[in-house]
């Protein structure tokens, strides 16, 4: 057997092997293979996309119940979800605070509240102004 040869069997190996790796790794993530993966944010987001998708999909939820979006810091397992995911929504509104100008940059991410008008939002003047 050539050292070619010897190198490319290492090489496919070495490959198998990290490939092997990933998929365990994204196995902690999403646990079904033939459904859509969604990664939502709050319990309300995951909420709705668990009655809307129902059997069809998996969701991933970055926050548990009583976890207050504003302090949320992330896991390694969250931003896991977040690029291996399908598809992302996330409430918006400046809600997911810290992670506002990351899931905006994610080509597969949609806030849940983009269909709405200024117009139809509530803010409390001395409070927030500046979204105003």
């Amino acid at each position: 057997m050539s050292q070619q040869n010897v190198i490319k069997i290492i090489l496919c190996s070495l490959a198998a092997l990290l490939s092997n790796c990933s998929e365990q790794k994204s196995s902690g993530v999403w646990k079904s293979s033939d459904k859509l993966k969604i990664a939502a944010t709050t319990t309300m987001v995951q909420d709705l996309v668990n009655v809307i998708g129902g059997d069809d999909v998996e969701v991933y939820g970055l926050m548990g119940e009583g976890m207050d979006p504003h302090s949320y810091i992330e896991r390694p397992t969250d931003m896991a979800a977040l690029k291996s995911a399908d598809l992302v929504f996330y409430n918006g509104l400046h809600l997911e605070e810290k992670l506002q100008e990351n899931l905006e940059k994610l080509k597969h991410s949609h806030a849940v509240t983009s269909g709405m008008e200024k117009v139809d939002i509530i803010i409390p003047e001395e409070k927030y102004s500046e979204y105003a």
